[in-house]
């Protein structure tokens, strides 16, 4: 564009008008203009299928897409064991081991640093997935929005795609962390947590995406969106800790619930603290505390504010819902009129 406003738009459409390309292409096939006609207005009005058959097209040509650029396919697929990989090095050890009254603090905090840092690699994996997904293509989607491409559509192929990876590292994730860390709760509900962090992760990334101006902007959104994620996912400071401000904030944080939802599937099957024998002759044990045994999620979600596990999906999916219709709405609002 600024090759093409160097020089007066006159100048540019007499040197086209004289051109071969227009002889060969334009004036040779002029009585072959017509039979094209029907498929441009077919285009102009939805195309055949409509919003199905665009979301099916931009599935394909996403899914090519990341099948041809293999070394950035193949960079995005190693991520998940690597971070899995590093979980286990760090906190594996101490989450293998039985906790037994006399280490049952030490291996609970390992197991929770572990689940933790799970969410908050499956909030990755999506949001890094998906931040240059529309802004590295914006032309693209210009030119077919011009021809009534389908904002659903569009968005809904983006999160089909991006999703269906997302599954992959989460899956990933889980079984390195899961067999090396000896997770204790069920894996498929747990899979679905992360996953479900993860969609939410590809809709953040979008919203970021879709906002942004360049690609570089959009990355370097992704720390700073992240980060409050991390400082208000529960994990560094219990939410019934917090002050009033503070707590409601991070209610609005997706790895808040993820966590919330992660410690509730494996408190399920963690043996709960039980108080050790005094250690001193005469010494007893506080009155009620031996009947009282604590779950694995007792320190961050306390059992009378605990939410279930369905909570956590219902707050999780609306926040999803929310983020794929800001996303929509800033697309729309982003026309050219």
């Amino acid at each position: 564009m600024r090759g093409l406003g160097a020089r007066p738009a006159a100048e540019w459409a007499s040197r086209y008008a004289a051109s071969d390309a227009k002889k060969h292409y334009v004036d040779e096939r002029a009585g072959k203009v017509p039979a094209l006609v029907p498929a441009i207005q077919a285009a102009r009005s939805g195309g055949r299928g409509g919003g199905l058959a665009q979301w099916s097209a931009l599935v394909r040509r996403s899914l090519a897409i990341k099948l041809r650029d293999t070394w950035n396919t193949a960079i995005l697929l190693g991520q998940a064991p690597i971070i899995a990989l590093l979980i286990v090095a760090v906190f594996g050890a101490k989450a293998r081991q039985d906790p037994v009254p006399d280490q049952w603090l030490k291996v609970s905090q390992a197991s929770t640093s572990v689940l933790f840092l799970m969410v908050v690699a499956a909030l990755w994996f999506g949001c890094s997935n998906s931040a240059r997904e529309i802004v590295g293509e914006w032309a693209i989607y210009h030119r077919e929005r011009m021809i009534n491409l389908k904002i659903p559509a569009y968005v809904a192929g983006k999160l089909a795609v991006l999703g269906a990876l997302c599954l992959v590292q989460c899956a990933c994730l889980l079984g390195v962390v899961g067999l090396f860390s000896r997770l204790r709760g069920d894996w498929l509900p747990m899979l679905g947590v992360l996953w479900l962090a993860a969609l939410i992760g590809v809709a953040v990334g979008l919203l970021i995406s879709a906002t942004a101006r360049t690609p570089e902007i959009a990355i370097s959104l992704v720390p700073l969106v992240l980060l409050p994620m991390v400082i208000l996912g529960g994990m560094l400071e219990p939410t019934h800790d917090m002050d009033d401000p503070v707590r409601w904030l991070a209610g609005a944080m997706p790895s808040r619930w993820a966590f919330e939802g992660v410690m509730i599937v494996e408190s399920r099957d963690f043996p709960k603290q039980t108080i050790p024998a005094p250690p001193v002759p005469g010494q007893t044990v506080p009155a009620g505390a031996a009947n009282d045994p604590k779950d694995l999620a007792e320190r961050y979600f306390q059992a009378k504010e605990r939410s279930t596990l369905g909570g956590v999906t219902a707050v999780s999916c609306a926040m999803l819902a929310v983020l794929i219709g800001a996303t929509a709405a800033i697309l729309k609002s982003r026309d050219v009129h």
